[in-house]
């Protein structure tokens, strides 16, 4: 009888330390999976956010003038569209300024315009740098300039600015689905088919989310280092704090998991 009662120790001891290794396996893989394509996510965030900085930060409105203005009436005229709803900024190029530029890019044409004399000089202008909503309706802020400046012509560039509003809603995009993912795990952890569990079971769990979490990064870096993307990918501001939340929440799963009764 003992030893009957000895042997049934033994077999639920061994089927719980083999129930806990199976745990552990299931629990890494599966967190595994959502870190790694949480990943993924964050990298091509990362880029996406940049590519729209870059697009918005370098489009700009170059309003011409018909015919020469003082400075002074150019400077009050650039200081009154600074105000206008949609723009952020708004910068006096004098001649000299737009001739040191073309000179910049086209040395040649820029110095048969110095040997025309100054009646062929080029034309003093203002650039505006606009904000993501002027930026994402061009056609409109340009309709809108047109009526209250007519003595202005404008110039841009459609197809840049096109670009960069579509930039910017790919960002948006992605940063609802991230939250919408967020909540929707949040939900589950509270909602899940959960039994009480033994603090051991739980901390393996935990143990197993933060371990896939960590696989997870170093994966990832293990792909971008070779490429030349590592520090690009992680030397930002905002990449260490969504890195941080990320284990939290790979933590979290494993705990979650290690309570589920499917498991």
């Amino acid at each position: 009888m003992e030893n009957q009662k000895a042997g049934q120790t033994h077999f639920a001891a061994a089927r719980t330390q083999s129930s806990g290794g199976w745990l552990c396996g299931k629990v890494f893989f599966l967190v595994l999976a959502g870190a790694l394509l949480f990943q993924c996510v964050l990298f091509t965030q990362q880029y996406a956010r940049r590519y729209h900085d870059e697009l918005k930060n370098s489009f700009q409105v170059l309003l011409a003038l018909p015919a020469r203005v003082p400075e002074k009436e150019l400077q009050e005229l650039a200081d009154t569209l600074g105000k206008t709803e949609g723009v952020v900024s708004a910068a006096v190029f004098s001649a000299q300024d737009a001739l040191d530029a073309l000179q910049r890019r086209n040395p040649q044409l820029a110095e048969n315009i110095r040997l025309l004399g100054t009646p062929y000089r080029l034309p003093a202008y203002i650039a505006l740098r606009l904000d993501d909503k002027a930026v994402a309706n061009i056609t409109a802020f340009a309709g809108r300039l047109a009526v209250s400046y007519p003595q202005l012509d404008a110039h841009y560039d459609a197809r840049h600015a096109r670009m960069a509003a579509n930039a910017g809603l790919f960002c948006k995009i992605l940063r609802v689905g991230e939250l919408a993912v967020l909540l929707a795990l949040l939900v589950f952890m509270f909602l899940v088919e959960a039994a009480p569990v033994e603090g051991g079971r739980a901390l393996r769990g935990v143990g197993s989310g933060l371990l896939a979490g960590l696989c997870a990064c170093a994966a990832v870096a293990g792909v971008l280092y070779p490429a030349g993307y590592l520090p690009e990918m992680w030397g930002g501001k905002m990449v260490w704090p969504e890195q941080a939340l990320l284990l939290v929440l790979c933590g979290l799963l494993g705990w979650t998991f290690s309570k589920w009764q499917k498991f």
